[in-house]
């Protein structure tokens, strides 16, 4: 729809622009422990205005990572309640045509069902002159020619709504977002670098609802924010400019452009929980001030339960964890951290000599949710390899009470917990659960099928990052 006014109309010219100002990109330093962003705020601008601030961005995709991207633009023309999916199969440009993700819109319908049924709304007549998300197909074209995409377009939508769209979206870590906006319109430009600089600094301390007029795609940067500060996401400003940034532009009314980067901070835990033992052991710096940024974060300032784990060439050095969220959760990693290394009665305490050639890993716990069993064929059927972490709780067999012994057997009830990882160890479920069930001192041999008719079984999942053996965040680390 805007080919020939936005981008040129002719595909090689169009391909030599976006393949020039991608070359031109600066490479931006990634932020600590973060690798190539999931999520980007992006301008949508003509790209002589914008193009080089939306190639600082896409500079830093990593196109090969992702089996699909979602690009999310506000309306501009056409006023709709909810956000507008085309409901077309490919869209086109001058480089060719662009495929939607084949099952994506009812994969994003089916995960809002429980919350917001209605959000997504088919209006092909919204997407018909909507410049917002089509300016960023070309350079998703360019960087990965064969990676189908979904455009939608936000109209009339709440900081809710918009949040749960985000965390469909980004539910599968092969999902590349963008979210399109410019910044402030027709300021003076002394005027628009003060407020785009606001809104910047409200972006980064993910403060939602960003004031409409500060930024046209308020509405979707609304959801992505509200998403970051519930999961644990860090917004970093990687470009800005305006237009009157370029040659002979108008300093009297100017447009602002940004290109934001969002990433996890959950791979930042293990070097946190070695700066927290650094300061118990050694006396290092207090790590409240090296990682400032991290611990004011909101999902570390939330309630949250975790499990910090030490280990020496692959062999256990301590372990101590939280099984529920009853401290915010950076105490609760700087607690289990010292836990791990001086409370942990199966080992002797660490000591700062040993802590260089430790590997520290930090798990992040999702609430506990009861799970209906009768018996160990209950459990073991109820359980999913390599995702779920187990909590067993109840009173042990044995003492003379036989098998099925429970509630009345006048013994104090016991619990124990396997976290997601072990599974690695015991891959049989089999083997899963009577480890859980020894563990717990339940029962008085490993190999035992017995089931108490008071135990209570729960699983959990966790997010999951370890250090390499340089204590640099190890790739590919996160949801188990």
């Amino acid at each position: 729809a805007v080919a020939g006014m936005f981008y040129p109309a002719d595909a090689a010219e169009l391909r030599g622009q976006v393949e020039r100002l991608l070359a031109d990109a600066p490479l931006a330093a990634p932020p600590p422990g973060a690798s190539a962003p999931r999520a980007l705020i992006l301008p949508h601008a003509g790209y002589v205005y914008s193009g080089a601030v939306a190639a600082s961005g896409y500079r830093l995709v990593d196109a090969g990572a992702f089996r699909r991207a979602v690009v999310i633009g506000p309306a501009h023309r056409v006023p709709v309640r909810g956000v507008a999916d085309a409901g077309a199969a490919a869209f086109d440009t001058p480089l060719g045509s662009v495929e939607v993700p084949e099952g994506l819109r009812e994969t994003l319908r089916g995960r809002l069902a429980g919350t917001f049924p209605d959000l997504l709304v088919t209006a092909p007549g919204v997407h018909a002159r909507e410049h917002s998300v089509e300016v960023h197909l070309p350079f998703l074209q360019v960087l990965a020619p064969e990676l189908p995409v979904l455009p939608l377009v936000a109209g009339d939508a709440t900081v809710a709504e918009m949040t749960e769209l985000v965390t469909a979206v980004l539910a599968d870590a092969d999902t590349l977002l963008i979210v399109s906006s410019d910044l402030s319109h027709f300021l003076p430009v002394d005027e628009a670098v003060a407020v785009d600089s606001d809104t910047l600094e409200k972006i980064v301390a993910l403060e939602a609802p960003l004031p409409p007029r500060s930024a046209c795609g308020a509405i979707p940067i609304n959801g992505l924010l509200g998403f970051a500060r519930r999961a644990g996401w860090a917004a970093t400003v990687v470009d800005r400019a305006t237009s009157a940034d370029i040659p002979n532009g108008d300093p009297t009314r100017v447009v602002g452009y940004p290109a934001v980067r969002f990433d996890p901070v959950g791979p930042r835990l293990p070097d946190y929980a070695r700066a927290v033992l650094e300061h118990r052991l050694a006396g290092g710096p207090d790590p409240a001030e090296r990682f400032a940024d991290l611990v004011r974060h909101p999902w570390l300032g939330a309630p949250g339960a975790s499990f910090v784990t030490l280990t020496v060439g692959g062999r256990l050095r301590g372990c101590i964890g939280s099984l529920a969220a009853h401290r915010e959760l950076g105490a609760d990693v700087a607690h289990n951290a010292i836990g791990a290394a001086l409370h942990d009665p199966r080992f002797r305490d660490v000591t700062a000599d040993e802590l260089p050639g430790i590997r520290i890993g930090v798990s992040v716990l999702t609430a506990p949710v009861d799970v209906d069993v009768a018996s160990e064929a209950d459990a073991i059927a109820a359980l999913r390899p390599h995702v779920d972490g187990a909590i067993l709780a109840g009173a042990p067999i044995g003492g003379g009470s036989g098998a099925g012994s429970g509630a009345g057997s006048g013994v104090a009830e016991r619990r124990g917990t396997f976290l997601p990882q072990v599974w690695d160890q015991l891959p049989d479920p089999t083997a899963f659960v009577r480890g859980l069930k020894a563990k717990a001192g339940l029962v008085r041999s490993p190999d035992s099928p017995d089931w108490g008719d008071d135990w209570r079984l729960s699983r959990y999942t966790v997010d999951s990052w370890e250090e390499r053996d340089d204590h640099s965040p190890e790739e590919g680390a996160g949801s188990r």
